[in-house]
């Protein structure tokens, strides 16, 4: 055992709080969170953990470490809002489900409430294998379905509905809680929103990029993220690829229903292969792994999982209301049901996940970047073909 400190716990609003150890000369930060729901501060907990080396381990780690620490919980004194208002709230959220739904409430837990702590170990390897771990993950793909069923709900758009809908995200995020990749998105919502009050150009590109701005201004050394990263590349492949499939208002309202089902689905598939090559070379060189059919598997259960997690928060919602719980419980159980039963069946006949050799990064997104915004066939084939020789070079 290394001696190891647990310091600024619960500096971070929920059951989520760093944990510090060292190994050797070097300094290791995890990131823990708490399965009980009945954590309380002053609470004394025990922290336990171990870390197998891989082959992308950090350097000179050979084996496993093992670090064991032993802190107070002590009181928050950082943000008193949070921890008086919203941290009851998700307490709150996080009994309701687990009282209506019983042991079928670990996926509804984790779209909801981000509680991705009572998943199996089982359905996390479902997850990996089908390439759909990012919906378990709360994050814009998340908010973009709150976002839409607001504006479905609000007549028309006034500009109160505008500031509705940004209080909606913002009390959705403050309840779930510590969650980077939310608030990341979270930001990036709020300037799409302020945009268009300001009556500014909406142009996902710059918001992006103000976005990224914003956040390494706010913390820079969040740059060495590896969430940060990842939702930045995976962001700009999904504006990349809608910039780049030029689908017209005009030619998809004259196209027929199943034409545009059609055109749906294709736009839907293009977009994840977008955001898949753009965190490729990152997948690899962190999980070593990639699911052949992630894209397709994404398009197959977003509708689920978006199912799932509309139900899941208003059966929050309308619990106290008189016979409503009653109706919406069979119906998030029936949700739940059906997309655990879809992620057994899927996984079951899925190819195995790939072991692909980490990509040269510096000629693989030169490549991409060729392939993408480059004119003329000749010249994109050739983009191609430094995207895949960026596979056999050793960097």
């Amino acid at each position: 055992r290394d001696p190891c400190s647990a310091t600024d716990l619960w500096r971070r609003f929920g059951t989520t709080f760093p944990f510090d150890t060292r190994v050797g000369d070097r300094l290791v930060r995890l990131r823990v969170r708490s399965k009980r729901f009945d954590v309380r501060y002053g609470d004394r907990l025990m922290i336990s953990g171990a870390r197998r080396n891989r082959r992308n381990a950090i350097a000179g780690m050979a084996g496993e470490f093992r670090a064991t620490s032993q802190q107070r919980l002590e009181g928050f004194d950082g943000d008193p809002v949070r921890r008086q208002i919203f941290w009851p709230l998700h307490r709150r959220a996080r009994m309701v489900l687990s009282r209506r739904l019983g042991g079928g409430s670990s996926l509804a837990l984790a779209l909801s409430l981000g509680e991705r702590g009572f998943i199996s170990r089982h359905q996390r390897r479902e997850f990996v294998r089908l390439g759909i771990s990012h919906l378990f993950a709360l994050s814009g793909m998340h908010l973009g379905i709150l976002a839409a069923l607001v504006v479905l709900i609000l007549p028309g758009r006034p500009w109160w509905g505008t500031a509705l809908l940004a209080a909606g995200l913002c009390l959705f995020v403050l309840v779930v809680g510590d969650i980077d990749s939310l608030e990341r998105a979270l930001v990036m919502a709020l300037l799409a929103l302020l945009a268009r009050a300001l009556g500014r150009p909406v142009r996902p590109l710059h918001i992006w990029a103000s976005a990224a701005c914003l956040l390494l201004w706010r913390e820079p050394v969040s740059l060495a993220s590896v969430g940060l990263q990842f939702s930045l590349l995976a962001t700009l492949g999904v504006l990349v690829t809608l910039e780049r499939l030029r689908f017209t208002r005009a030619w998809v309202r004259n196209s027929g229903r199943l034409h545009r089902t059609f055109i749906g689905i294709g736009a839907t598939i293009a977009i994840g292969v977008g955001a898949t090559l753009a965190v490729l070379p990152l997948q690899l060189h962190y999980f070593e792994v990639v699911s052949p059919i992630g894209p397709i598997a994404t398009v197959v259960f977003t509708p689920v999982a978006g199912t799932l997690l509309i139900t899941s928060l208003l059966l929050v919602l309308l619990d106290p209301l008189p016979f409503v719980p009653g109706v919406m419980t069979p119906v998030v159980e029936a949700v739940s049901t059906a997309l655990s039963w879809m992620l057994h069946s899927g996984a079951s006949i899925a190819p195995p996940v790939l072991r692909v050799p980490v990509p040269d990064a510096t000629i693989y997104y030169a490549g991409l970047l060729i392939s993408v915004f480059c004119t003329g066939r000749r010249v994109r084939s050739a983009g191609v073909l430094i995207l895949v020789a960026s596979f056999f070079v050793r960097s």
